[in-house]
Protein backbone atom coordinates (compact mmCIF):
# COMPACT_ATOMS: atom_id res chain seq x y z
CA UNK A 1 0.00 0.00 0.00
CA UNK A 2 1.43 3.27 -1.09
CA UNK A 3 -0.42 5.74 0.85
CA UNK A 4 -3.15 6.83 -1.55
CA UNK A 5 -6.55 7.45 0.10
CA UNK A 6 -8.63 6.53 -1.95
CA UNK A 7 -6.44 3.20 -1.93
CA UNK A 8 -7.14 2.72 1.72
CA UNK A 9 -11.13 3.43 1.97
CA UNK A 10 -11.48 1.02 -0.75
CA UNK A 11 -9.52 -1.36 0.91
CA UNK A 12 -10.65 -0.79 4.74
CA UNK A 13 -14.70 -1.00 3.37
CA UNK A 14 -16.58 -2.12 6.48
CA UNK A 15 -13.53 -3.81 8.16
CA UNK A 16 -13.50 -2.63 11.94
CA UNK A 17 -11.45 0.55 12.41
CA UNK A 18 -10.37 -0.58 15.78
CA UNK A 19 -8.49 -3.46 14.89
CA UNK A 20 -5.13 -3.74 16.03
CA UNK A 21 -1.71 -5.39 15.07
CA UNK A 22 0.71 -7.36 16.93
CA UNK A 23 2.20 -4.77 18.62
CA UNK A 24 -1.04 -3.09 19.21
CA UNK A 25 -1.04 -0.74 16.43
CA UNK A 26 -4.69 0.74 15.02
CA UNK A 27 -4.43 1.44 11.30
CA UNK A 28 -4.51 5.32 12.43
CA UNK A 29 -0.64 4.49 13.98
CA UNK A 30 0.23 2.71 10.89
CA UNK A 31 -0.42 5.45 8.41
CA UNK A 32 0.97 8.65 11.03
CA UNK A 33 4.27 6.41 11.29
CA UNK A 34 4.06 6.00 7.37
CA UNK A 35 3.82 10.03 7.61
CA UNK A 36 0.18 9.22 5.07
CA UNK A 37 -1.50 12.70 6.15
CA UNK A 38 -3.83 12.85 4.08
CA UNK A 39 -4.82 9.26 5.53
CA UNK A 40 -4.09 10.75 8.90
CA UNK A 41 -6.75 13.70 8.33
CA UNK A 42 -9.92 11.18 7.21
CA UNK A 43 -8.99 8.57 9.62
CA UNK A 44 -8.61 10.98 12.74
CA UNK A 45 -11.09 13.22 11.26
CA UNK A 46 -13.99 10.37 11.02
CA UNK A 47 -13.51 6.72 10.98
CA UNK A 48 -11.34 6.63 14.16
CA UNK A 49 -11.59 10.00 15.64
CA UNK A 50 -12.12 7.69 18.93
CA UNK A 51 -8.54 6.48 18.34
CA UNK A 52 -6.68 9.55 18.55
CA UNK A 53 -5.82 8.85 22.40
CA UNK A 54 -5.66 5.15 21.75
CA UNK A 55 -2.02 3.47 22.88
CA UNK A 56 0.11 0.73 21.12
CA UNK A 57 1.34 -2.05 23.25
CA UNK A 58 4.52 -0.20 24.04
CA UNK A 59 2.43 3.08 25.42
CA UNK A 60 2.68 5.39 22.20
CA UNK A 61 -0.76 7.13 20.83
CA UNK A 62 -0.75 8.33 17.15
CA UNK A 63 0.95 11.94 17.67
CA UNK A 64 3.66 9.94 19.90
CA UNK A 65 4.51 7.42 16.81
CA UNK A 66 4.42 10.94 14.69
CA UNK A 67 7.09 12.71 17.32
CA UNK A 68 9.13 9.07 17.43
CA UNK A 69 9.55 8.99 13.40
CA UNK A 70 9.80 12.11 13.41
CA UNK A 71 6.49 12.64 11.09
CA UNK A 72 6.54 16.90 11.26
CA UNK A 73 3.01 16.97 9.07
CA UNK A 74 1.35 13.83 10.84
CA UNK A 75 2.39 15.55 14.51
CA UNK A 76 1.10 18.98 13.47
CA UNK A 77 -2.68 18.52 12.33
CA UNK A 78 -2.97 15.78 15.27
CA UNK A 79 -1.99 18.35 17.81
CA UNK A 80 -3.69 21.40 16.26
CA UNK A 81 -7.06 19.38 14.64
CA UNK A 82 -7.65 16.88 17.44
CA UNK A 83 -7.78 15.90 21.33
CA UNK A 84 -3.94 14.92 21.04
CA UNK A 85 -3.28 18.60 22.07
CA UNK A 86 -3.72 16.74 25.63
CA UNK A 87 -0.35 15.33 25.04
CA UNK A 88 1.70 18.47 25.10
CA UNK A 89 1.48 17.99 28.92
CA UNK A 90 2.09 14.57 30.68
CA UNK A 91 -1.19 12.24 31.27
CA UNK A 92 -0.93 9.67 33.68
CA UNK A 93 2.01 7.28 32.79
CA UNK A 94 2.20 9.21 29.06
CA UNK A 95 5.39 11.43 28.29
CA UNK A 96 4.57 14.69 27.12
CA UNK A 97 5.05 14.92 23.24
CA UNK A 98 7.91 17.04 23.43
CA UNK A 99 9.61 14.40 25.53
CA UNK A 100 9.18 11.51 22.42
CA UNK A 101 10.63 14.16 20.12
CA UNK A 102 13.92 14.61 22.70
CA UNK A 103 14.27 11.07 22.76
CA UNK A 104 14.09 10.06 19.66
CA UNK A 105 16.11 13.00 18.53
CA UNK A 106 13.81 14.39 16.49
CA UNK A 107 14.43 17.69 15.99
CA UNK A 108 12.03 19.04 13.38
CA UNK A 109 9.50 17.86 15.78
CA UNK A 110 10.98 19.06 18.72
CA UNK A 111 11.62 22.80 17.31
CA UNK A 112 7.72 23.25 16.15
CA UNK A 113 6.81 21.54 19.49
CA UNK A 114 9.08 24.10 21.47
CA UNK A 115 7.63 26.82 19.10
CA UNK A 116 4.14 25.71 19.55
CA UNK A 117 4.01 25.53 23.07
CA UNK A 118 5.60 29.08 23.49
CA UNK A 119 2.50 30.57 20.88
CA UNK A 120 -0.02 29.04 23.01
CA UNK A 121 1.76 30.46 26.36
CA UNK A 122 2.03 26.98 27.40
CA UNK A 123 5.20 26.24 29.65
CA UNK A 124 7.52 24.33 27.73
CA UNK A 125 9.48 22.84 31.07
CA UNK A 126 7.07 20.11 31.12
CA UNK A 127 7.65 17.14 33.91
CA UNK A 128 6.52 13.49 33.84
CA UNK A 129 5.71 11.51 36.47
CA UNK A 130 9.28 10.94 36.66
CA UNK A 131 10.74 14.12 37.29
CA UNK A 132 12.25 13.98 33.91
Amino acid sequence: WDGNLADLQCRLGDKPFAMRDDSGDTILHTVVARGHLDCVRWLAGGPCSDLVLSENEDGFTPAAVAAKYGQLDCLKWLVCETPASRELRALGERQPLLHQAARYGQDSCLRWLLSHMTSQNLGVDVQDRHGN
